[in-house]
Formats: C-alpha cells, structure tokens, sequence
C-alpha cells in the first residue's frame, strides 16, 4: 500500500492560526481601551471586532492550509504513480537520473572486499602543470585548490563468487589530478583525451566501466554515509561550492573519496575506515562504536560514473551534541543552519545542515518547511537515506529515490 502524504502540515497550520487569532484579539482589545475609543465603543461591537479579526485569521489559516495540503498530496501523487519494487541489482535510468544498483542491503551480512591492484596512474609533468593551473583559476574565482592526493578508481563491478559469498571488486591507485582535470570543462582538450587514453589503456576492466570511460563518465570510488544520533535524528547536509561533484546540492551525513589511509594491509581498502576518517574530518569527534557501521549497498552514477559505498552508523552521540560539533550559534531541529565550526575537512567549511528524525513524515515536512525537494539531491543519497529508514525506522516503502524520478 501507498502511505498517505504526511499529516503533520496539520501543526505548522494549526499554530500559525492560533498565533493570528490571539493577535488579532489584543488589538481589538487594545482599540477598545484605547481613551479616544473608549466612550464610543460597547462591549458588543468590541465583540463584533474580536470575532471579526478572529475570523480573518481563521481564513488566512484556511487558505495556508490549501496551499501546504495541495503541495503534499502532489508529491504523494508522483509518489504514488511512479512506485514499484526496489531491484536487487538491477539497472535504474531515466536520463541524467539514471543509478545502477550493483549491491543491496544484503551486503551488509555478506562484506565487501575490495582488492587494490598494483597498477597506479600517476600524474605527469604535463598533468601537474595543468592542474596548478587549474587550481590558480579556481583561486582566483574566490575557491579552494584541490590537493593531489591517490584516490582510487573502480575497474570491476561488485560481485559475489557465491550466494552467500563476500561482494568483491578491484580498483587501481590513481592521482586525483588525473580525475580533477578530465572533469574540467576549461582545461585543454588535448590534456583531457591524453588523460583519458592513459585511463582507458588498464587492462582486465569491466566492459561496462570501460564503456562509460569512453563517454567521458570516470568516476572515483567512495562512501555515503548516514550518521544516526542516539536520540534518532540523522544529519542531512548541504555540499557547498568548493567540491568538485555535486556542488550546492543536498547529501547524506558525510561523504567522501577513499584514500590511502583506508587501506588494510597492503592491497585492501576498507570504506569502513574512510567512513570513520570523514565523519572526523568533516564533522569532527562522535561518539561512537566503528563495529556499528553498517553497509547498506553499492552504487554507480550512471552520470558521473562515480561509485558509491553507501552506509549507516548508530552513534552515541545525541543531536544536541552533533550539532554543537557544526555551530557555536542557536540552532534547531528541522531548520536549515549553517556550518561555522571549521572542521578539519575545509571543503565543507560552507556547507548547510538539517538534523530531522529518522522518521519518514518528519523528514518530509522538514523538507517542505525549508523548501528542499528530492530533485536537489544525488539519486544515491536518496537510496543511502531510503535505506537507513528501512534498516533503522522499519520503514520499507524506498520512496525518495522514486519520487526523484528514477524509473526501471
């Protein structure tokens, strides 16, 4: 069944109205006792007045009422003729929308192994060159530069050797100046395809990676991530202009690239790690158990190429503490705030904030308040969210991710 459209419009309205009816009765009050009035005026016009501008404010309720109750019910319309079942690892596309599910929920009892192989793309002189220009033009439009650091990309799908087998797939060392220049639009046509046949001559790559290389979607390997407080809130935030993906759309908790410091041993990566380093470098120290986080799926842009990692994370850390962690100014629950807490992390030093609970109604009518649609988010945050609602709040409808507009 089809959940109805959130009914908690009901409380926004209901205290905007009472808010006006009680103004509107200490101005007919204050009219009534006012000395000029005072003589001209009975008690039964007074009350005539107090009905009167009671009424007004009922009306004006009425028609806010409409307007939110007519905007909920066409997003659950969209909802409603655009659902069916969640794939398992199947292909979800509609243009530019398009995300492949590669893993499900099931990965989080199966693992992921990830094998580092020992072919490494770096940077050349002509690339460093390029991206030192690169980051002086960013620089001067007021921006920060992106640092040279290995970051890994994806050369074969996740896959299992056997039902109830780990997800494995291989990735290859690479320079992200490689990954920061083919993405640019402004660098050299001529630097840009030498990037991109050094990249496309790895040997052993999936067809279908391969394939999307050569429409210019290459795309790094790295984790979502939805942090969970004590007292049932997650973070959504609000990336900011100084990312090179995604700029000023709206994410998960934390994000960000695997590096070399999220490897086990010498050819293993563990996104465990990444997710426990970029919870620290972009929101700072929360309390929690890294035995807790949980894997939940994985998957492939189908614009952008990028692979994602998506996970959960029950904290002991409660909301009015994590959101200390982000700013020192008065904040609130379902309420966009901004970052003025410099993390360790810089490129989210201009990123927004919402804290909502965990909870599917909630999460909407926070959107509504603070006129955020699914259409400002990446199809694989609403699958990261959609997913934590249904392993943490029981909430097994995955709407988010349809009402975005994908289609299988």
């Amino acid at each position: 069944m089809t959940r109805e459209p959130s009914e908690k419009w009901w409380k926004g309205v209901f205290l905007d109205a009472s808010a006006q009816i009680a103004a509107g009765i200490l101005i007919a009050i204050a009219l009534a006792l006012s000395s000029h009035l005072l003589n001209r005026l009975t008690w039964q016009s007074v009350t005539y007045m107090v009905y009167g501008l009671a009424g007004l404010a009922l009306c004006t309720g009425g028609i806010k009422a409409v307007k939110i109750r007519k905007g909920l019910t066409q997003r659950g319309r969209r909802y409603e003729t655009s659902r069916v079942e969640l794939p398992g690892q199947e292909s979800l596309s509609s243009g530019k929308n398009g995300l492949d599910i590669l893993a499900d929920e099931s990965i989080g009892a199966t693992g992921l192994h990830i094998r580092i192989r020992d072919t490494e793309l770096k940077a050349s002189p002509q690339v460093v060159s390029n991206f030192v220009h690169l980051n002086t033009r960013r620089e001067a439009a007021g921006l920060m530069g992106y640092y040279d650091a290995i970051r890994y990309l994806p050369v074969t799908t996740p896959r299992q050797r056997r039902p109830d087998g780990p997800y494995e797939m291989d990735v290859v060392r690479v320079d992200y100046s490689l990954i920061a220049l083919v993405n640019d639009a402004a660098s050299p046509t001529s630097v840009r395809e030498s990037v991109t046949q050094r990249i496309d001559s790895l040997s052993d790559v999936d067809p279908e990676i391969r394939s999307e290389w050569h429409e210019d979607r290459v795309g790094l390997l790295g984790t979502q991530l939805c942090v969970i407080t004590s007292d049932k809130k997650i973070l959504l935030r609000k990336r900011g202009a100084n990312v090179l993906f995604a700029r000023n759309r709206w994410d998960v908790s934390v994000s960000g690239f695997c590096g070399t410091v999220d490897v086990d041993g010498d050819s293993t990566l563990n996104p465990c790690l990444t997710a426990e380093h970029e919870t620290l470098r972009e929101i700072g120290h929360v309390r929690a158990d890294p035995r807790e986080l949980r894997l939940t799926g994985v998957t492939r842009n189908k614009n952008t190429g990028a692979f994602d990692i998506l996970m959960a994370w029950q904290t002991d850390t409660d909301s009015s503490d994590l959101m200390g962690l982000l700013t020192a100014k008065s904040a609130q629950e379902n309420q966009v705030f901004a970052t003025d807490i410099k993390a360790i992390e810089r490129y989210v030093w201009d990123s927004k904030n919402l804290l909502v609970s965990l909870n599917r109604d909630d999460i909407e009518f926070a959107w509504h308040r603070c006129d955020i649609d699914v259409a400002d988010f990446e199809p694989q945050s609403l699958l990261c969210l959609d997913l934590t609602l249904k392993i943490f709040a029981n909430d097994q409808e995955q709407g988010f991710l349809r009402q975005r507009g994908v289609e299988t």
